[in-house]
């Protein structure tokens, strides 16, 4: 097999394991195009740890956005206080839904950095 061959059935196998197939089907793939057992494991495990790769890579982007709204709440509340000193209801209840927006992305984002083999489902694949 030439090396533009195993490119082409590397990717083929890289969107199989973005869209979250099993395993066996893609190993099954591997073995009908003529890819020797121990070569398509390595493929395998190399295509998983793209994707493991991609989840952290998004998670950590949504923790920082998430950490990022947090602050912009705790600046407007601060900010609020600072110009009126005093707080009206509407004003609380704004930076609360902002920090609450924060917090909710800050936590998603976090638990995929940390789990994020746990992420089911196809990835939109960047290339």
């Amino acid at each position: 097999m030439t090396e533009e061959h195993i490119e082409r059935i590397y990717e083929g196998i890289r969107r199989m394991v973005f869209s979250d197939e099993p395993s066996e089907d893609i190993l099954h793939r591997l073995e009908v195009n003529g890819i020797p057992s121990e070569e398509a494991r390595q493929m395998l495990e190399k295509a998983r740890a793209e994707r493991m790769s991609e989840i952290r890579s998004a998670a950590l982007k949504q923790a920082v956005l998430g950490f990022s709204i947090m602050l912009s709440a705790y600046g407007m509340f601060m900010g609020f206080f600072a110009i009126n000193d005093v707080l009206t209801q509407e004003i609380v209840a704004l930076c609360a839904l902002t920090a609450a927006i924060g917090v909710w992305q800050f936590s998603k984002g976090l638990y995929y950095l940390l789990f994020a083999h746990n992420k089911k489902g196809p990835l939109i694949d960047p290339h």
